[in-house]
């Protein structure tokens, strides 16, 4: 009997023993299983826009690292290079540029394809993607005339690579440039002197083996003619406007009133971008006349009209709004 209470007292002692066992050990559980839960969900993921431009930002996004944790980018272009750091938030992600103090930005490199790495300053978890640089290439000023000389400004080729450059066919003609050691060039290129508006023009850049190294689109300016006034009295002033003809080409004036002559104004030239601005004087006409404006090009023959009615200042032969003509009292 003492025995069997001996026995019974000890069971509260074991009792208390087995729950501090098992209070110490569920903290340790908890920690292996979060580990492994980690493990199993921080695998490291990169998503990386397909292509970049020369010196504007990484479209990146990481996840699946350490919170909080600094992350460093790489990558193999120009030998292999430290791009810079992201600092991943409280689930262990970043975006690249999501403030203005983390920011990594593509630097100036061949035009190509490159591996961009990224490593984990804790984890050391590591990822990576390919990414496009890309060359780019503007034509400035758009929407000028014929004959024009615009600037072709082009960047992402490789350090002193011999390139050509041409408007649409190479036989309009075409221009030898050499890009700078940081892969880049400024070259002047005048245009052909006639086109065909139905037809998408483009500008190319070549190199020494003749393959097309980039390419963009230029357009031409619509033909046209404005004026400053839709109705004119013999005398008075009106201000036009050309554009869309050839570059300093010689541009000739004149009314067409219809079944009347053609009343000539002069010539005027057109500048650099195949533009012009004049002001004219309206005709004395004895009636009025809703007469068109033309202005032709001597070289290009291109011809841009608008409509101006020109306004009789001798009111007595204006005989529209008089059903009978003239009216009197003889018989």
């Amino acid at each position: 009997m003492v025995k069997v209470f001996k026995r019974f007292l000890r069971w509260p002692f074991f009792l208390l023993f087995a729950a501090l066992v098992l209070a110490a050990l569920i903290p340790i559980l908890r920690a292996g299983y979060n580990g492994i839960a980690h493990a199993i969900s921080t695998t490291p993921q990169i998503t990386e826009a397909a292509s970049v431009a020369k010196g504007q930002p990484f479209q990146l996004h990481v996840q699946g690292f350490q919170p909080s944790e600094e992350i460093q980018l790489s990558w193999n272009g120009n030998g292999g290079q430290f791009l810079g750091m992201l600092t991943t938030d409280a689930n262990g992600a970043a975006t690249n540029c999501a403030t203005s103090t983390n920011c990594v930005v593509s630097p100036p490199v061949s035009g190509g394809t490159y591996t961009l790495t990224a490593i984990g300053g804790t984890s050391r978890l590591q990822v990576s993607t390919s990414v496009s640089v890309t060359t780019a290439l503007v034509v400035t000023p758009q929407n000028v005339g014929l004959g024009s000389t615009i600037q072709v400004l082009g960047n992402g080729f490789l350090a002193g690579e011999h390139l050509a450059i041409y408007f649409q066919l190479p036989a309009n003609g075409t221009i030898s440039t050499t890009a700078d050691g940081t892969g880049s060039f400024t070259q002047a290129l005048t245009l052909p002197s006639t086109y065909n508006s139905q037809t998408s023009y483009f500008v190319y850049v070549t190199n020494a083996q003749n393959v097309v190294r980039a390419k963009t689109a230029f357009s031409f300016p619509i033909l046209s003619l404005i004026s400053s006034t839709t109705k004119a009295t013999g005398g008075g002033l009106i201000t036009i406007s050309g554009k869309g003809f050839l570059a300093h080409e010689s541009i000739s004036l004149y009314w067409d009133l219809q079944r009347l002559r053609s009343i000539r104004i002069g010539k005027i030239n057109a500048d650099a971008a195949g533009n012009f601005t004049q002001t004219i004087t309206a005709p004395f006409l004895f009636t009025t006349n809703h007469a068109t404006l033309v202005a032709k090009g001597a070289s290009s023959t291109l011809q841009a009209t608008t409509s101006i009615t020109l306004i009789s200042n001798f009111h007595f032969f204006n005989l529209g709004n008089h059903s009978g003509g003239l009216r009197g009292r003889g018989r």
